[in-house]
């Protein structure tokens, strides 16, 4: 159940224009070091207040998060 509640909240908080800019700072073009790489837009004090509401996810679920493909 966690894995959902973090994803909807993550959801709830993308922002498409800091997605694309942060894409473009991390280089994630063709042939470039972050090629393939998709980004969500949050912020960092966002991303730490999904994870401090969710301390209790399983182990399962943060592999889960981290095999994502996006950031």
């Amino acid at each position: 159940m966690s894995l959902q509640v973090i994803l909807a909240q993550v959801a709830a908080l993308r922002n498409a224009a800091k997605a694309k800019q942060v894409a473009r700072f991390f280089k994630t073009g063709p042939g470039e070091y972050g090629e393939g790489d998709v980004f969500a837009g949050l912020t960092n004090p966002e991303c730490r207040k999904i994870a401090t509401t969710n301390k209790t996810a399983s182990f399962e679920d943060v592999e889960q998060l981290l095999a994502s493909k996006v950031h």
